[in-house]
């Protein structure tokens, strides 16, 4: 493949990209919040956010 071959398809590529993107729905802006592994469903409201599970995840994946 030569520079000009590349740049061409290069191009190509990223029109589609840009044309593509442009037909996606778009987000709806809330993020998605991961649970711990054993969690119960409304752990968002169970939690009352005393930094517990930081301090004692092995791992330090929980921030």
């Amino acid at each position: 493949m030569d520079r000009r071959n590349f740049m061409i398809i290069g191009s190509a590529a990223a029109v589609a990209g840009y044309a593509i993107g442009k037909f996606l729905p778009k987000s709806s802006g809330d993020k998605l919040y991961l649970r711990p592994p054993g969690a119960v469903d409304d752990f968002d409201d169970l939690c009352v956010k005393c930094g517990q599970c930081v301090q004692v995840c092995p791992y330090h994946s929980i921030s």
